[in-house]
């Protein structure tokens, strides 16, 4: 064992200080931790993957709305006018249509009334519109609508029409 010294220049005798002598690290045995179980957390319900018509002119509102589908884990196909959306619906099964009520060539009303003609009532019709709702809401029932929106869509107006559906 080494003794530390210190002279202090106070004029007092040399101090005898302990030694302070360092060992060499030895590790820690690692202690196992205890075992928790896990919580088991349900797995979030994944909604069915709807196949879906937008028959919508604007394009910018294609966009938004092709991605708003994507995100609630749907398929999309596109048309820009009434006349498309029949001829779509004819050579494809679809389990909803997102119908915009003024297309040119033919618009949302007229094509659901010939949608309905030639499949019945088991395809589901939301319809979505810019203009004054009270002018279209009426009209749009008659035609054999299941739900009706206004424009602008998001995600949530969206995603709460195709549950009433």
């Amino acid at each position: 064992m080494h003794s530390a010294s210190l002279a202090v220049n106070t004029g007092q005798e040399k101090q005898d200080l302990p030694t302070i002598m360092s060992k060499p690290m030895q590790p820690k045995p690692m202690q196992p931790k205890p075992m928790q179980p896990k919580p088991i957390q349900p797995k979030p319900i994944q909604p069915k993957s709807l196949r879906i018509l937008l028959a919508e002119d604007n394009f910018f509102d294609q966009q938004i709305a092709r991605k708003m589908f994507k995100m609630l884990g749907h398929q999309v196909d596109i048309v820009k006018n009434g006349i498309e959306a029949l001829d779509a619906a004819e050579r494809k099964a679809y389990d909803l249509i997102v119908m915009d009520i003024q297309m040119p060539l033919m618009n949302g009303i007229e094509a659901a009334k010939c949608i309905r003609k030639s499949q019945g009532n088991a395809l589901k019709i939301i319809f979505v519109t810019s203009s004054e709702p009270s002018i279209y809401r009426d009209l749009c029932f008659e035609a054999g609508g299941n739900e009706f929106l206004t424009k602008p869509l998001t995600i949530s107006k969206l995603d709460a029409a195709m549950k009433q559906v």
